[in-house]
């Protein structure tokens, strides 16, 4: 019951929350304007920008497989689980669900280690976490916003949570209560793997910026065809990069901020806020965030219902069933090998 109250609470505060975002953003908006910079858009190019956010996703995968604590699935398959997680994340209320739908998908149905599965895929939320940090402070202090002081204290705050979640996973190996779990211990020991390659932590975040910085070439096209010049500069390095910095903040805002599905209402609130420290008209960075929305979650949607048709869901016992009368064919080959290999050396 509690639950319940809980989930309908959270849609309820949602849903408020975008429709009040919502009104704040257009009551000042001219609408002749809106519609002007939304036809001005080249829409054929929305299939290169769609382009470049899918190989945004492939990056993402092989970082996914690079965080790997032993056998690691193929990137293919990581692929689809990834854009699968987003996808419907995008079609729920409370944006909650690409984590468990991508747990379900590795270890539930594929039979990888839970454990590892579980470190891979908080380690890359960290990962992300740090280099969006990074880049928006060192964005923020190359090209510093007017009028956002208050952007620092965000920063920190979520600072404050990269680094209690990094600490609390690198020494939950030393709280003997945890030793009960062997899901923890493998959860901690590919924390603590990873810590011990700094060659590999430094692919890793590199892999990751070139993830983000995909992304924001994909936003950077949508603004060049708005003709959107931000601080009034023309210079197409320094678009690049305030255009990277208003991706990487709209994107934190729009998830963290309660909201309707695909995080309407704040996403567009985010651009809005984000190019108007940097002099961009209400309309302009409106019709911005709008379609940079549809860029950002139309392909991981669509490559989520493809999967859920051609693969099925996450939870699929048949699925399992197989995997799992798979695993003991091959566990009694591996046995009779064994068997004959010692009646051979008799």
């Amino acid at each position: 019951m509690l639950r319940q109250v809980w989930l309908y609470g959270r849609i309820l505060i949602g849903v408020a929350v975008s429709v009040g975002i919502a009104y704040i953003i257009v009551r000042e908006v001219n609408f002749g304007e809106l519609l002007e910079q939304l036809s001005a858009f080249n829409w054929f190019l929305m299939i290169p920008v769609m382009g470049v956010v899918v190989a945004s996703n492939a990056i993402r995968a092989v970082r996914w497989r690079m965080l790997y604590h032993g056998r690691a699935p193929t990137a293919t398959l990581l692929f689809f689980v990834e854009n699968t997680g987003q996808g419907l994340n995008n079609l729920t209320p409370i944006r909650v669900v690409a984590e468990p739908i991508q747990f379900g998908y590795i270890a539930l149905r594929e039979g990888y280690e839970r454990g590892a599965v579980l470190a891979s895929i908080v380690l890359g939320r960290v990962s992300d976490l740090a280099i969006t940090l990074g880049s928006l402070a060192v964005g923020f202090a190359i090209f510093a916003p007017e009028g956002a002081q208050f952007l620092s204290i965000v920063i920190l705050a979520l600072v404050g949570v990269l680094v209690i979640v990094a600490v609390l996973s690198l020494y939950t190996h030393k709280i003997t209560w945890f030793d009960r779990f062997p899901v923890v211990r493998t959860y901690s020991a590919a924390w603590q793997e990873l810590i011990a390659q700094p060659g590999k932590l430094a692919s890793v975040m590199g892999v990751t910026l070139a993830t983000w910085m995909t992304l924001g070439l994909a936003a950077y096209l949508v603004a060049l065809s708005n003709g959107i010049e931000p601080n009034n500069s023309q210079n197409a390095i320094e678009i690049y990069v305030i255009i990277y910095v208003v991706v990487l903040g709209t994107m934190t805002l729009g998830s963290i901020l309660p909201g309707l599905p695909s995080g309407i209402g704040p996403f567009e609130a985010a651009a809005v806020a984000f190019l108007g420290f940097y002099g961009v008209d209400k309309e302009v960075a409106l019709a911005f965030g709008l379609i940079i929305h549809v860029a950002f979650f139309v392909p991981p949607t669509v490559i989520a219902i493809g999967t859920l048709i051609m693969f099925g869901p996450p939870w699929s016992t048949r699925h399992r069933v197989r995997r799992l009368r798979r695993e003991r064919r091959e566990a009694r080959g591996s046995s009779a090998a064994r068997r004959a290999t010692q009646e051979g050396d008799l």
